[in-house]
C-alpha cells in the first residue's frame, strides 16, 4: 500500500497503480506467451498433412 499512495494526490495515485499495473502485466506476458507457443508446437504440430 505504501508505494501505491507514493504520489499523494488522488489523480496521481490513480495514474500511478494503472501504471504499476500495465508494468506487471507487461512483465508477466512475457512468459505466458512463451509457454503458450510451447504448447502449441507439442500439441498442434503443422507438418502433418492429413488426406
Amino acid at each position: 500500500m505504501p508505494i501505491l499512495y507514493w504520489p499523494g494526490h488522488p489523480v496521481l495515485v490513480t495514474l500511478w497503480g494503472l501504471a504499476l499495473c500495465f508494468a506487471v502485466a507487461w512483465i508477466l506476458d512475457w512468459p505466458i506467451r512463451f509457454l503458450i507457443r510451447q504448447k502449441n508446437k507439442l500439441f498442434l504440430d503443422t507438418t502433418v498433412k492429413s488426406v
